[in-house]
């Protein structure tokens, strides 16, 4: 399990590729913030062990244990 961050693409002009300003950023940050990473927190990665089978939508998935790599 390892946090995964916001990038900054939100922040950024699709048309020109100029940075805006970081407000999309400071907003999430104050929603869903990741001391860690110091910034806002987009969601989680996991890494899967013994891999069989398939995995799809709306299927339900349990942790059983995790590390955290952020450590």
């Amino acid at each position: 399990e390892k946090a995964c961050g916001r990038c900054m693409i939100i922040t950024t002009d699709q048309e020109t590729g100029q940075l805006s300003n970081n407000l999309p950023l400071k907003i999430l940050a104050k929603y869903n913030r990741d001391d860690k990473q110091k910034g806002a927190a987009f969601g989680t990665y996991f890494n899967a062990q013994n891999l069989t089978g398939s995995l799809y939508q709306d299927d339900i998935i349990q942790i059983h244990t995790y590390t955290d790599l952020m450590d």
